[in-house]
């Protein structure tokens, strides 16, 4: 993935930004950033940092897979810090240690993200930077249908477990790949590998499709409602289009002219 692929995002969703992301986001050009950092001290840190950038939102607040009250463990290496207990750390950092914890009430991932509001049609990118949490993040994501709202994702991982309950890269990989990404690995610090995955141009339009076929059956069904119109044909004609939208990309050329007939039908109608 180019630099220039990772420019120009209209928002970029930061979870676990930690105390000094300025510079690297600063880069990526979005339109809007919104930086989400756990420890309060962190976030303090975060929000003075971004004072002056009317396009930076930083929330102190604590994203995990479900709602609920949890304990963060803060590290003296903060960037290590967890909701989930270290476990493994200690062999790749031997000096580790919790220095505080510190209660907090977590946000399910799914619904903070929908509470966003992401434009469906903009590019968004979403960095998941919570160790030890990545994974129950990100199938939270992929179960509510969410994580293809993001033309991209970056997630930092690691190679081996190191805090319970934690997957690993080879673990999380193959979870993007399933929805339509598709997956590079940034070894730079070669303990902490970043995940970046691109969503397939393919995906993307089928997402599209969806969408238009479930708007196509919403208008159906209320012409059905409020005239009566028969429209038995017309049903199995989205059935076999939804059905068409699950084949290959070749398939997708189809499942267009079966929404144009639809549209054109609706046009016609209303006309009438």
């Amino acid at each position: 993935m180019s630099d220039n692929a990772q420019k120009n995002f209209d928002t970029i969703v930061h979870l676990g930004a930690g105390r000094d992301t300025n510079g690297q986001q600063a880069d990526y050009g979005a339109r809007r950033i919104i930086l989400v950092e756990a420890n309060p001290d962190a976030a303090d840190v975060l929000a003075a940092r971004n004072a002056k950038r009317s396009h930076v939102t930083v929330l102190p607040k604590a994203v995990a897979g479900s709602v609920g009250t949890r304990v963060l463990n803060v590290l003296n290496l903060q960037s290590a810090s967890s909701l989930n207990t270290p476990t493994g750390l200690k062999k790749l950092y031997p000096n580790i240690e919790i220095v505080k914890t510190i209660p907090v009430n977590t946000l399910a991932a799914d619904n903070f993200i929908q509470e966003l509001g992401l434009g469906e049609t903009q590019r968004h990118l979403l960095v998941i930077d919570t160790p030890g949490v990545e994974y129950e993040i990100l199938q939270s994501l992929i179960d509510s249908k969410l994580l293809t709202q993001f033309t991209r994702v970056h997630i930092h991982s690691t190679e081996n477990q190191l805090y319970e309950g934690a997957k690993t890269t080879r673990e999380i990989g193959p979870l993007l790949s399933k929805q339509g990404f598709s997956t590079s690995i940034d070894a730079s610090t070669p303990d902490h590998p970043i995940i970046k995955a691109e969503l397939s141009q393919f995906y993307a339009e089928l997402v599209k499709t969806r969408a238009e076929l479930a708007e196509a059956k919403a208008e159906i069904a209320r012409l059905e409602k409020e005239s009566g119109i028969e429209i038995a044909r017309l049903e199995r004609i989205v059935q076999e289009a939804h059905y068409r939208s699950e084949l290959t990309n070749s398939e997708l050329v189809k499942t267009d002219a079966q929404l144009e007939l639809i549209k054109d039908f609706l046009s016609r109608n209303k006309a009438s």
